[in-house]
Protein backbone atom coordinates (compact mmCIF):
# COMPACT_ATOMS: atom_id res chain seq x y z
CA UNK A 1 0.00 0.00 0.00
CA UNK A 2 1.17 3.53 -1.07
CA UNK A 3 1.25 6.11 1.14
CA UNK A 4 2.28 9.76 1.14
CA UNK A 5 4.76 11.06 3.74
CA UNK A 6 3.04 13.61 6.02
CA UNK A 7 4.57 16.76 4.58
CA UNK A 8 3.56 15.59 0.64
CA UNK A 9 0.37 14.68 1.81
CA UNK A 10 -0.03 17.81 3.64
CA UNK A 11 1.34 19.63 0.89
CA UNK A 12 -1.71 17.55 -1.44
CA UNK A 13 -4.02 18.18 0.86
CA UNK A 14 -3.46 22.25 0.95
CA UNK A 15 -3.50 22.26 -2.91
CA UNK A 16 -6.96 20.54 -2.90
CA UNK A 17 -8.13 23.26 -0.34
CA UNK A 18 -6.59 25.95 -2.54
CA UNK A 19 -7.98 24.65 -5.86
CA UNK A 20 -11.42 24.32 -4.62
CA UNK A 21 -11.25 27.18 -2.74
CA UNK A 22 -10.53 28.97 -6.45
CA UNK A 23 -12.75 27.12 -8.08
CA UNK A 24 -15.10 28.79 -5.78
CA UNK A 25 -13.96 32.15 -6.25
CA UNK A 26 -13.91 31.84 -9.92
CA UNK A 27 -17.81 30.97 -9.59
CA UNK A 28 -18.82 33.98 -7.56
CA UNK A 29 -17.13 36.07 -9.65
CA UNK A 30 -18.59 34.72 -12.72
CA UNK A 31 -22.11 35.06 -11.23
CA UNK A 32 -21.02 38.67 -9.55
CA UNK A 33 -19.36 40.03 -12.96
CA UNK A 34 -19.46 38.62 -15.56
CA UNK A 35 -23.52 37.26 -15.14
CA UNK A 36 -25.14 37.98 -18.39
CA UNK A 37 -28.79 38.08 -16.62
CA UNK A 38 -27.04 41.08 -14.51
CA UNK A 39 -25.79 42.84 -17.49
CA UNK A 40 -29.48 42.82 -19.03
CA UNK A 41 -30.77 44.17 -15.85
CA UNK A 42 -28.33 47.16 -16.40
CA UNK A 43 -28.83 47.66 -19.26
CA UNK A 44 -32.70 47.88 -19.08
CA UNK A 45 -32.01 50.33 -15.94
CA UNK A 46 -30.20 52.41 -18.61
CA UNK A 47 -32.55 52.94 -21.32
CA UNK A 48 -35.05 53.45 -18.76
CA UNK A 49 -34.05 56.35 -17.25
CA UNK A 50 -32.24 57.76 -20.67
CA UNK A 51 -36.07 57.27 -22.16
CA UNK A 52 -37.58 59.02 -18.46
CA UNK A 53 -35.01 61.84 -18.50
CA UNK A 54 -35.36 62.67 -22.19
CA UNK A 55 -39.10 62.86 -21.65
CA UNK A 56 -38.93 65.02 -18.63
CA UNK A 57 -36.26 67.40 -19.48
CA UNK A 58 -38.46 67.73 -23.26
CA UNK A 59 -41.43 68.53 -21.58
CA UNK A 60 -39.40 71.19 -19.17
CA UNK A 61 -38.57 72.67 -21.75
CA UNK A 62 -41.55 72.84 -23.81
CA UNK A 63 -43.27 74.30 -20.77
CA UNK A 64 -41.18 77.00 -20.56
CA UNK A 65 -41.41 77.99 -24.39
CA UNK A 66 -44.97 76.86 -25.19
CA UNK A 67 -43.99 74.20 -27.46
CA UNK A 68 -44.08 70.67 -28.33
CA UNK A 69 -42.55 67.66 -26.49
CA UNK A 70 -41.56 64.52 -26.55
CA UNK A 71 -42.40 61.26 -24.61
CA UNK A 72 -39.89 58.67 -24.89
CA UNK A 73 -42.03 55.59 -23.94
CA UNK A 74 -40.65 52.79 -26.13
CA UNK A 75 -37.32 53.05 -24.42
CA UNK A 76 -39.20 53.08 -21.46
CA UNK A 77 -41.07 50.18 -22.41
CA UNK A 78 -38.01 48.79 -23.65
CA UNK A 79 -36.05 49.22 -21.07
CA UNK A 80 -38.42 47.88 -18.65
CA UNK A 81 -38.68 44.36 -21.28
CA UNK A 82 -34.84 44.21 -20.95
CA UNK A 83 -34.65 44.68 -17.01
CA UNK A 84 -37.28 41.74 -17.08
CA UNK A 85 -35.54 39.41 -19.10
CA UNK A 86 -32.55 39.30 -16.68
CA UNK A 87 -34.45 39.65 -13.74
CA UNK A 88 -36.95 36.82 -13.83
CA UNK A 89 -34.05 34.29 -14.27
CA UNK A 90 -32.20 35.68 -12.28
CA UNK A 91 -34.11 34.91 -9.45
CA UNK A 92 -34.89 31.31 -10.59
CA UNK A 93 -31.24 30.92 -10.32
CA UNK A 94 -30.75 32.37 -7.01
CA UNK A 95 -34.23 30.11 -5.78
CA UNK A 96 -32.39 27.02 -6.94
CA UNK A 97 -29.35 28.13 -4.97
CA UNK A 98 -30.80 28.17 -2.17
CA UNK A 99 -29.32 31.35 -1.32
CA UNK A 100 -32.34 32.60 0.76
CA UNK A 101 -30.60 35.87 1.92
CA UNK A 102 -29.85 36.89 -1.75
CA UNK A 103 -33.42 35.82 -2.72
CA UNK A 104 -35.03 37.75 -0.81
CA UNK A 105 -33.24 40.64 -1.48
CA UNK A 106 -32.94 40.83 -4.62
CA UNK A 107 -36.68 39.90 -4.98
CA UNK A 108 -37.45 42.92 -2.87
CA UNK A 109 -35.65 45.12 -4.58
CA UNK A 110 -36.07 44.17 -7.90
CA UNK A 111 -39.63 44.47 -7.36
CA UNK A 112 -39.10 48.24 -5.96
CA UNK A 113 -37.35 49.27 -9.22
CA UNK A 114 -39.73 47.81 -11.39
CA UNK A 115 -42.64 49.84 -9.74
CA UNK A 116 -40.74 52.50 -10.10
CA UNK A 117 -40.36 52.57 -13.86
CA UNK A 118 -43.62 51.33 -14.18
CA UNK A 119 -44.93 54.40 -11.73
CA UNK A 120 -42.81 57.35 -13.60
CA UNK A 121 -43.81 55.83 -17.31
CA UNK A 122 -47.29 56.82 -16.64
CA UNK A 123 -46.57 59.79 -14.85
CA UNK A 124 -44.82 60.89 -18.38
CA UNK A 125 -47.84 59.37 -20.37
CA UNK A 126 -49.83 62.13 -18.30
CA UNK A 127 -48.27 64.63 -19.82
CA UNK A 128 -50.10 63.56 -22.82
CA UNK A 129 -53.44 62.88 -21.14
CA UNK A 130 -53.67 64.84 -17.72
CA UNK A 131 -55.36 63.03 -15.19
CA UNK A 132 -58.00 66.01 -15.07
CA UNK A 133 -60.70 64.72 -17.41
CA UNK A 134 -62.42 67.21 -19.40
CA UNK A 135 -66.34 67.19 -18.86
CA UNK A 136 -68.42 65.12 -21.22
CA UNK A 137 -71.48 67.65 -20.61
CA UNK A 138 -71.88 70.99 -20.78
CA UNK A 139 -71.59 73.45 -17.85
CA UNK A 140 -73.83 76.53 -17.76
CA UNK A 141 -73.54 79.72 -15.26
CA UNK A 142 -76.07 82.19 -14.59
CA UNK A 143 -75.88 85.03 -12.65
CA UNK A 144 -79.62 86.46 -12.88
CA UNK A 145 -79.06 89.39 -10.64
CA UNK A 146 -76.49 90.50 -12.48
CA UNK A 147 -78.17 89.79 -16.20
CA UNK A 148 -74.83 87.22 -17.18
CA UNK A 149 -74.95 83.49 -18.08
CA UNK A 150 -71.99 81.78 -19.18
CA UNK A 151 -72.29 78.52 -21.24
CA UNK A 152 -69.41 75.95 -21.52
CA UNK A 153 -69.90 73.50 -24.15
CA UNK A 154 -68.28 70.16 -24.00
CA UNK A 155 -64.83 69.55 -23.45
CA UNK A 156 -63.60 72.26 -20.68
CA UNK A 157 -62.81 71.26 -17.34
CA UNK A 158 -64.84 71.22 -14.33
CA UNK A 159 -65.92 74.80 -13.06
CA UNK A 160 -64.16 76.35 -10.36
CA UNK A 161 -66.16 79.18 -9.11
CA UNK A 162 -66.20 81.46 -6.10
CA UNK A 163 -67.77 84.76 -5.04
CA UNK A 164 -66.28 87.33 -2.69
CA UNK A 165 -68.67 89.49 -0.55
CA UNK A 166 -67.88 93.50 -0.60
CA UNK A 167 -66.06 94.91 2.06
CA UNK A 168 -65.11 97.79 2.94
CA UNK A 169 -62.38 98.29 1.00
CA UNK A 170 -63.55 95.73 -2.09
CA UNK A 171 -65.90 95.50 -4.22
CA UNK A 172 -68.11 92.27 -4.57
CA UNK A 173 -66.90 89.62 -7.10
CA UNK A 174 -67.18 86.52 -8.95
CA UNK A 175 -64.67 83.95 -10.68
CA UNK A 176 -64.78 81.33 -12.78
CA UNK A 177 -62.11 79.05 -14.25
CA UNK A 178 -62.16 76.32 -16.62
CA UNK A 179 -59.64 75.55 -19.10
CA UNK A 180 -59.75 73.00 -22.30
CA UNK A 181 -57.20 71.06 -24.51
CA UNK A 182 -55.63 74.15 -25.16
CA UNK A 183 -55.96 77.41 -23.01
CA UNK A 184 -56.86 78.38 -19.58
CA UNK A 185 -60.36 80.78 -19.62
CA UNK A 186 -60.73 82.95 -15.94
CA UNK A 187 -63.94 85.16 -15.86
CA UNK A 188 -64.37 87.79 -13.13
CA UNK A 189 -67.38 89.90 -12.93
CA UNK A 190 -66.73 92.85 -10.53
CA UNK A 191 -69.86 94.38 -8.90
CA UNK A 192 -69.64 97.79 -9.15
CA UNK A 193 -72.73 99.50 -9.43
CA UNK A 194 -72.52 102.26 -11.55
CA UNK A 195 -75.73 102.33 -13.61
CA UNK A 196 -74.57 105.63 -14.90
CA UNK A 197 -71.83 104.33 -16.87
CA UNK A 198 -73.29 103.13 -19.78
CA UNK A 199 -70.13 101.90 -21.79
CA UNK A 200 -66.87 100.99 -21.99
CA UNK A 201 -65.97 104.71 -23.51
CA UNK A 202 -67.02 106.30 -20.66
CA UNK A 203 -64.55 104.01 -18.28
CA UNK A 204 -61.36 103.30 -21.22
CA UNK A 205 -59.10 105.10 -19.30
CA UNK A 206 -59.52 103.16 -16.22
CA UNK A 207 -59.39 99.83 -18.03
CA UNK A 208 -56.15 101.18 -20.06
CA UNK A 209 -54.64 101.89 -16.76
CA UNK A 210 -55.54 98.27 -15.63
CA UNK A 211 -53.66 96.97 -18.47
CA UNK A 212 -50.49 98.18 -17.01
CA UNK A 213 -49.10 95.74 -13.98
CA UNK A 214 -45.92 95.92 -12.72
CA UNK A 215 -44.73 92.44 -13.04
CA UNK A 216 -46.35 91.90 -16.94
CA UNK A 217 -45.34 93.73 -19.94
CA UNK A 218 -47.86 95.07 -22.51
CA UNK A 219 -48.40 93.02 -26.03
CA UNK A 220 -50.70 94.97 -27.71
CA UNK A 221 -51.99 98.13 -26.12
CA UNK A 222 -55.66 98.59 -25.42
CA UNK A 223 -58.19 98.95 -27.84
CA UNK A 224 -61.76 99.59 -28.09
CA UNK A 225 -63.56 95.97 -30.43
CA UNK A 226 -66.49 94.93 -31.19
CA UNK A 227 -66.94 91.44 -30.49
CA UNK A 228 -70.23 89.87 -32.08
CA UNK A 229 -72.64 91.78 -30.00
CA UNK A 230 -70.35 93.22 -27.30
CA UNK A 231 -68.23 95.88 -27.00
CA UNK A 232 -64.70 95.69 -25.02
CA UNK A 233 -61.62 96.97 -24.63
CA UNK A 234 -59.17 94.43 -25.73
CA UNK A 235 -55.25 93.90 -24.67
CA UNK A 236 -52.63 91.42 -24.76
CA UNK A 237 -50.02 90.98 -21.98
CA UNK A 238 -46.98 88.61 -20.94
CA UNK A 239 -47.14 87.76 -17.64
CA UNK A 240 -43.29 87.10 -16.90
CA UNK A 241 -43.63 85.40 -13.55
CA UNK A 242 -45.75 82.58 -14.92
CA UNK A 243 -44.50 82.79 -18.93
CA UNK A 244 -48.00 83.30 -19.80
CA UNK A 245 -49.37 85.32 -22.84
CA UNK A 246 -52.51 86.63 -21.74
CA UNK A 247 -55.70 87.97 -23.73
CA UNK A 248 -57.49 90.57 -21.79
CA UNK A 249 -61.37 91.21 -22.40
CA UNK A 250 -63.28 94.12 -20.27
CA UNK A 251 -66.92 94.68 -20.71
CA UNK A 252 -69.41 96.72 -18.75
CA UNK A 253 -72.65 95.66 -18.33
CA UNK A 254 -75.76 96.94 -15.98
CA UNK A 255 -72.92 99.20 -14.30
CA UNK A 256 -70.71 96.46 -13.65
CA UNK A 257 -67.38 94.75 -14.62
CA UNK A 258 -66.87 91.78 -17.00
CA UNK A 259 -63.49 90.67 -18.02
CA UNK A 260 -62.29 87.35 -19.47
CA UNK A 261 -58.78 86.79 -19.41
CA UNK A 262 -57.54 83.41 -21.36
CA UNK A 263 -54.03 82.14 -21.23
CA UNK A 264 -51.89 80.53 -22.79
CA UNK A 265 -48.08 78.92 -22.45
CA UNK A 266 -45.28 81.08 -24.02
CA UNK A 267 -43.98 84.50 -24.73
CA UNK A 268 -44.98 84.71 -28.16
CA UNK A 269 -49.10 85.10 -28.96
CA UNK A 270 -50.51 83.20 -31.71
CA UNK A 271 -53.74 84.15 -33.83
CA UNK A 272 -55.19 81.02 -32.55
CA UNK A 273 -55.18 81.99 -28.71
CA UNK A 274 -56.53 85.61 -30.06
CA UNK A 275 -59.42 84.31 -32.21
CA UNK A 276 -60.51 81.83 -28.96
CA UNK A 277 -60.50 85.00 -26.61
CA UNK A 278 -62.78 86.45 -29.24
CA UNK A 279 -65.07 83.10 -29.56
CA UNK A 280 -65.53 82.69 -26.03
CA UNK A 281 -66.95 86.07 -25.68
CA UNK A 282 -68.84 86.19 -28.89
CA UNK A 283 -70.59 82.35 -27.97
CA UNK A 284 -70.26 81.70 -24.40
CA UNK A 285 -71.24 84.63 -22.81
CA UNK A 286 -74.92 86.47 -22.72
CA UNK A 287 -75.40 89.34 -21.36
CA UNK A 288 -78.87 90.28 -21.06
Amino acid sequence: MFSYPRKSAQRYEFSIIFATHNQKLNVLYTMKVENPLKKDMLFGLIWCVLGLSATYISYYFASQEGSSFGVFYGAVLWGIYQFCRGYLPYIRQLQASCDMQAFLRWTFGGLCVLLAMVVLLFGSLGFIHPKESLMANPQTVEYPELGVTLNYPVGFAELEQEVMSETDSTYAYYTIYTYDQTYAYHVEITVRNEPDTTGVEDMFEFFADNAFIETDSVVAYPEIVRVGDKVTVRYIRYAKVDSLMVVCHDMLHRGNLVSLYTYAMGEALDSLQLDCADDFVRYYMELR
